[in-house]
């Protein structure tokens, strides 16, 4: 009986010396990449507006003509990602609730919310990918631009920003709204290809 207890103490003593050194090990490994540590964080921020100017297409005439307009009010909070060890390193991604509004020149619209998520490309350069749900009313059926149906429709925009100032920001957009029938009936269908302005304080 004591020859099995004594056993299997130093089972368990051999047991709990490998986790320690194996612990060693992850530590040391750790502390060797200290410096790609990263870390997300909610940040309050100031106000941001973006202008977006661009030539629409309807997928009827395959041919960009008519003016758009949208326009983008950034929330006042921002999820992003940073490395730990380096606080003034620009961000890595940026995470965004925005409120949209975009419009033709022909008087129909669009408004609603969307998360824009931001990737640095190079320094002061976001590639970014924005995401929402928009409300689209048709104030003028005959416009011919792509909006036909009002109701729930979905908002796209890829950009390719860069920032000429800590207030400006100029981007190359293209954006895209449709009710998501890729199969069936087609309804409201509109691209735009613009630049965009940002100011930020």
């Amino acid at each position: 009986m004591k020859k099995n207890i004594f056993i299997i103490l130093i089972l368990f003593c051999s047991i709990i010396t490998k986790a320690q050194n194996r612990n060693l090990v992850l530590d040391s490994l750790n502390d060797a990449r200290k410096s790609d540590r990263g870390l997300f964080k909610l940040y309050i921020k100031k106000f941001k507006a973006e202008a977006i100017v661009g030539l629409y297409r309807n997928r009827k005439d395959m041919s960009f003509k008519g003016m758009n307009f949208t326009y983008l009010l950034y929330l006042p909070f921002q999820f992003d990602l940073n490395y730990a060890s380096i606080k003034a390193k620009e961000k890595l991604l940026k995470i965004n609730p925005v409120v949209v509004i975009h419009h033709s020149t022909k008087g129909n619209y669009s408004a609603g919310l969307a998360t824009k998520i931001s990737f640095l490309v190079f320094p002061k350069a976001y590639l970014s990918y924005q995401l929402g749900l928009v409300w689209s009313e048709v104030t003028n059926p005959t416009a011919n631009d792509g909006l036909i149906n009002k109701g729930f429709n979905l908002h796209h925009n890829l950009a390719l920003s860069y920032s000429i100032s800590k207030s400006i920001e100029l981007s190359l957009n293209v954006l895209h709204v449709s009710n998501g029938s890729l199969f069936k009936t087609q309804g409201n269908l509109q691209d735009v290809i613009g630049i965009g302005i940002a100011f930020m304080r």
